[in-house]
């Protein structure tokens, strides 16, 4: 009976995350806290497709993705659509920038929001954890007038 409750034992221990086999042997894996990650650059404007001029005030950010809203971090606009991005993400070959226009008719017109995907050049190298620099420069994002807004 004891032989058959110490065989099970040794059949059910790995499902909770333990073994008996090697138990002479103690293991302590290294510790590793963190997430990889890298710092971006996104440097860019924004201009009226249909003008092609400069919008003020429109909102730019860059998303982990499309399914988390959340932005990693947000700029505006200056008054030539100038946009300068700078933070730290999971290293990735490009990341998506999502466009809003926020302010309404303040900015010459209402503009429909868009999302587009930016390739990013690795610029420096990292060790560890922390992956390196990536950047990419002159990214020119065109909006289009929402024609249907009540504005």
């Amino acid at each position: 009976m004891k032989n058959l409750i110490i065989r099970l034992c040794r059949l059910l221990l790995p499902f909770f995350g333990a073994s008996a086999v090697g138990c002479d042997t103690l293991y302590y894996p290294a510790d590793e806290y963190g997430t990889p990650y890298a710092d971006f650059e996104v440097k860019g404007r924004v201009q009226d497709a249909v003008l092609s001029q400069p919008v003020q005030g429109i909102q730019v950010s860059a998303l982990y993705s499309l399914t988390d809203p959340e932005p990693v971090v947000t700029a505006v606009t200056d008054a030539e659509g100038r946009f300068d991005l700078t933070g730290s993400f999971f290293p990735a070959e490009s990341i998506l920038i999502e466009v809003k226009d926020v302010d309404g008719e303040e900015n010459g017109g209402v503009f429909v929001s868009t999302t587009i995907t930016v390739p990013l050049e690795r610029v420096t190298d990292g060790g560890g954890w922390y992956s390196g620099k990536y950047f990419s420069d002159d990214v020119l994002v065109t909006m289009s007038p929402d024609t249907g807004s009540d504005w």
